[in-house]
């Protein structure tokens, strides 16, 4: 499904991860990036004899060592590797890399559980998100990548639509069981005094379902579709929990999908929170 993966890499546990689990999905054509940030600081504070391009060396000598040990990796894994090693934002410069080789995913992973990192996802990872054009796999620290149980996430708009059809290609591709929620957030008192209302809400989600059904129907694969009452990324994970998925896919916004990101939407919520690596589908 992808033929050109790039991984983004810092030398963290999750990074180093992400890169094992990448192999699972190519081992001939992976490009593994280490992007060193600028320094912020005040340069006068530094030795005189220290220069610009010494600084720069200083910042980038992390990044030798993250690539020494993804070579090391690929290695063991029997898998080929193009390293790159450069200076700049790093959400900038994943991005860039990815599309000057032609790549079609993005690889990243996400580091651990505490509640500023579940909030955040990761300021990198929210960026390369919006910014890029490509997809986005991220991958929790320590999670193993699995085909067996998708689930998708739809809400009928544009972008859950790309999510769909490339939900609908990894489960025929790999024979996967495929899982579909909608989900709608009807208040309890909704229920109690209107309930005619009430089940207005629940049509879209019905509508969402009963459409991605008909297509995958026509593809040969079989879905299991449910309907869920509650905010939108708790049915999510709540669902993947449950059904014990390899992989949720969800939908996000163009290049203009970043505010959005950080202001905690679904896709944020749903990465900063699963158990399992989370496919987000760009086009």
């Amino acid at each position: 499904m992808y033929a050109k993966i790039i991984v983004a890499a810092d030398g963290s546990p999750s990074s180093l991860n992400a890169l094992r689990q990448a192999f699972l999905i190519e081992k001939d054509w992976v490009t593994v990036a280490c992007i060193a940030p600028p320094y912020e600081g005040d340069l006068e504070l530094l030795d005189l004899g220290l220069l610009r391009e010494d600084v720069q060396s200083l910042m980038m000598a992390p990044c030798d060592k993250a690539l020494a040990a993804a070579e090391e990796i690929a290695a063991r894994e029997q898998a080929s590797i193009k390293t790159v090693c450069e200076y700049g934002k790093p959400h900038e410069g994943i991005v860039d890399i990815a599309e000057a080789r032609g790549c079609d995913l993005i690889v990243m992973g996400r580091k651990g559980y505490g509640v500023i990192e579940r909030a955040l996802m990761g300021s990198v990872t929210a960026r390369v998100i919006g910014f890029s054009p490509l997809d986005v796999l991220v991958i929790p620290q320590g999670a193993s990548l699995g085909w067996e149980r998708i689930l998708l996430a739809t809400d009928g708009s544009e972008y859950s639509k790309n999510a769909t059809i490339r939900a609908m290609a990894l489960a025929k591709n790999y024979g996967s069981e495929l899982k579909v929620v909608s989900a709608t957030d009807v208040a309890p008192e909704i229920h109690a005094e209107s309930p005619g209302l009430a089940e207005k809400l629940c049509e879209g989600p019905r509508y969402c379902v009963a459409d991605v059904r008909e297509q995958a129907l026509r593809m040969d694969v079989h879905p299991d579709c449910v309907v869920r009452q509650d905010k939108a990324y708790k049915a999510i994970l709540s669902l993947a929990e449950q059904q014990k998925a390899n992989l949720v896919v969800v939908g996000s916004h163009g290049r203009t999908g970043l505010k959005r990101l950080l202001m905690g939407s679904v896709t944020e919520r749903v990465i900063g929170h699963s158990t399992c690596p989370v496919l987000v589908v760009k086009r």
